[in-house]
């Protein structure tokens, strides 16, 4: 398996783009819309006052987001050349089990929720 991630293989199809834009465009608008609302934005003023000023734990934030961030960087690796937008078809499709896959389903996004939970 080529673990390069340089070279992409075929798509043999893409979904239409055009058919989630306006599910894209609705959630968009009721993101905007609870932002808007000044109890949702009170919440988040006072979150942001609860914060930690601690040296240390504010390194261990740093050390599980790049932990996070490794995780999704290596899951990427190990797709190579079977790297693609979601749900699209490739030609010879390989199901990876190696690596971070032998352990996470998902170890890209699992990553990227790692990196986002350590600002918590």
């Amino acid at each position: 398996m080529d673990r390069s991630g340089g070279g992409r293989k075929a798509s043999l199809g893409s979904r239409d783009i055009w058919k989630g834009v306006g599910l894209r465009l609705i959630v968009a608008a009721l993101v905007l819309f609870v932002l808007a609302v000044p109890t949702v934005r009170q919440a988040f003023r006072e979150l942001q006052a609860y914060q930690t000023r601690s040296v240390v734990l504010g390194a261990a934030g740093v050390v599980v987001c790049a932990a996070g961030i490794g995780l999704a960087a290596l899951g990427r690796f190990y797709l190579g050349r079977n790297w693609g937008l979601p749900a699209s078809r490739k030609e010879d499709p390989e199901l990876v089990t190696e690596g971070p896959y032998h352990y996470a389903r998902h170890p890209i996004y699992g990553g990227i929720m790692l990196g986002c939970w350590a600002r918590l």
